[in-house]
């Protein structure tokens, strides 16, 4: 299974998520999303926490900008949380890999606003994905790499 924004929505009965998480939570993002033009040009979308029963955590690497999907529950209502934070106010991003094991890996990112994003391949979901997940990485260092 290809994990993209519409496999996500349409298979989310599947991810084992928490039981805090509301099912159809990810469709409506994913509708929120395409209804605010954000739907296209996405160059990598990175699946934080999926597999792994914490909530689930979208990131959605552009050519300028990542943009941030979350969930939270408010009063018994689930919110969609998008936020959206520009190359240009990343202060500084880490890559790290591991010399016994160079699949695994991990970036960090730091933003202005002093917000710091982490991203691990062998944390952020479950050994079946590890793998792609560390190539999803890769990705993304490239994407933020290109874009200063």
């Amino acid at each position: 299974m290809e994990l993209n924004l519409e496999t996500l929505a349409r298979n989310e009965y599947q991810l084992s998520l928490p039981n805090e998480y509301r099912i159809g939570s990810i469709q409506a993002a994913v509708e929120t999303l395409t209804k605010l033009g954000l739907g296209e040009g996405i160059e990598e979308i990175y699946q934080k926490n999926i597999f792994t029963g914490e909530m689930l955590v979208l990131l959605l690497f552009y050519k300028n900008k990542l943009i941030k999907v979350d969930f939270s529950k408010a009063d018994l209502i689930d919110n969609i949380n998008i936020e959206i934070f520009k190359y240009d106010n990343l202060k500084v991003f880490k890559y790290r890999t591991w010399s016994d094991n160079l699949n695994n890996c991990s970036i960090s990112m730091e933003f202005v606003s002093g917000e710091v994003i982490d991203l691990n391949n062998c944390n952020d979901t479950n050994s079946h994905w590890a793998y792609k997940f560390g190539k999803k990485i890769n990705n993304i260092f490239k994407i933020l790499n290109a874009a200063q």
